[in-house]
């Protein structure tokens, strides 16, 4: 029996209507709900865990907001010259995006992605994960596309 633990509104404009969030603990899912009644279930851990190997190595990737509507931030970091590739990747593996791939410089990173695929045509709302790859090493981070 799923046991829904809280809903949470979405700061949105107005006339957006409302938006909001449940969380179900007990089965790992998120349930994002929309002013259609539309209400999409992700399944997912839900605890926060973070890749705690990636920060250990010097880099790291973050996500904010990591469920968006327009536009989304991802900020990283690298501590020296590294060659980078950033990629979105749809919940079924297919590559939708680049949205980097060259040398990088040491230092603190922000690209913005807009909901598009490569031809710049609005991705379907869903799950999408992003890949930071540096050199040999790659760190992957879960986002969500609202319609």
């Amino acid at each position: 029996m799923d046991s829904l633990v809280s809903y949470i509104p979405f700061p949105v404009l107005e006339e957006w209507g409302e938006y909001g969030m449940s969380l179900d603990t007990a089965a790992n899912r998120i349930y994002v709900t929309t002013p259609g009644s539309h209400i999409y279930v992700f399944r997912d851990e839900i605890t926060g865990i973070t890749d705690e190997s990636s920060e250990m190595r010097g880099f790291d990737l973050t996500i904010a907001p990591n469920i968006f509507r327009n536009r989304v931030a991802l900020k990283y970091y690298l501590p020296s010259l590294a060659r980078t590739t950033i990629k979105i990747y749809s919940s079924n593996g297919r590559l939708v995006r680049t949205l980097y791939q060259g040398n990088q410089q040491p230092g603190d990173y922000c690209l913005h992605w807009n909901g598009q695929d490569n031809l710049e045509a609005r991705l379907a709302p869903g799950a999408y994960f992003v890949r930071l790859e540096i050199g040999s090493r790659n760190i992957i981070r879960k986002l969500i596309l609202l319609p």
